[in-house]
């Protein structure tokens, strides 16, 4: 169980090794536990990865060359699975829309994606394979070089700094976005909201209740901008079809084939970006300075002096 926030009053520096030892003691476990389903462990191991570099780019002020280093690491660990994971998301998504309450004409379609996409992934990585066995070895090297992390004298103020910099970030890049926005647009501002949720975790021992309670709209919007990047996975994948496809079936017949789907894919994603705006709006609306005043506030009050 990674106990995934600092505590108040403990040294941001040990707080930090700890966290980053149980998150990597936690996904060698998941990968080599017998009992959990291969998908569900790579799917944590991508999250775990994502919790560290949430909270290196918290404490990155301590050394910029280090957080490069690791952060690079657990980007690459990640993307390794990222084939494996995207064919389960569009799998799981199709099975959903192959459901009789759907539209006959998408139905049909989701139901011949879905097995097509059966033969992926029989291919996908599982235990005992060079893949996994690399995955497990690279975390086992992250948890030594844990010890070795350059954090002597880190200090509130760093996490702070760190902290506002996501939220700024995230901001930012929100009064680019309209309903029209693209997909990779949409993709950049989940990440920032990724990082910002994971540091409002990271902090809530030690935060005011103001940014405690930003945790569960959060989730809650990155629960939406989840689906709509998988949505931009599923048209991915049917795009990779059609191509797999080409050498037996002439291009206009394979664009007839999908346009049911991919067209149910554009208006759910309109629908959702449409959706979810208001709600970033809502979280992103409190300027950064000011977030960061009220955790410094709250955060070094409490410390020992």
């Amino acid at each position: 169980m990674v106990t995934f926030y600092l505590k108040r009053q403990e040294p941001v520096e040990y707080g930090a090794r700890r966290i980053a030892t149980e998150l990597m003691t936690s996904a060698i476990r998941l990968l080599l536990d017998s009992d959990v389903d291969p998908v569900v462990a790579i799917h944590e191991l991508r999250k775990h990865c994502k919790m560290m570099r949430g909270l290196l780019r918290l404490i990155r002020t301590a050394s910029p060359s280090m957080y490069r280093t690791e952060n690079a690491r657990f980007r690459d660990l990640a993307q390794r699975f990222s084939g494996d994971r995207d064919d389960d998301v569009a799998w799981e998504l199709l099975r959903r829309l192959a459901d009789p309450s759907q539209d006959r004409r998408v139905r049909q379609a989701a139901a011949e994606a879905q097995a097509m996409l059966e033969q992926r992934r029989a291919r996908a990585s599982h235990r005992g394979t060079v893949k996994w066995e690399q995955a497990v070895d690279e975390l086992l090297s992250a948890i030594e070089s844990i010890a070795s992390w350059p954090l002597d004298g880190l200090q509130p103020q760093d996490a702070v700094t760190g902290f506002r910099r996501i939220y700024s970030r995230g901001r930012h890049q929100l009064k680019r976005l309209d309903a029209s926005a693209d997909v990779h647009a949409v993709h950049e501002f989940r990440k920032s909201v990724k990082y910002h949720w994971y540091h409002v975790r990271l902090l809530k021992r030690v935060a005011p209740k103001k940014i405690r309670r930003r945790e569960k709209l959060l989730d809650a919007l990155g629960e939406r901008l989840g689906y709509h990047h998988d949505l931009a996975i599923l048209q991915a994948r049917l795009s990779d079809a059609s191509g797999a496809c080409s050498a037996t079936r002439d291009a206009e017949s394979d664009a007839e084939r999908w346009k049911p789907l991919l067209e149910y894919v554009r208006l759910e994603q309109a629908r959702v970006l449409g959706d979810l705006l208001p709600l970033a709006h809502r979280l992103y609306a409190p300027k950064p300075g000011s977030l960061a005043k009220k955790l410094r506030g709250s955060w070094i009050s409490s410390w020992p002096h």
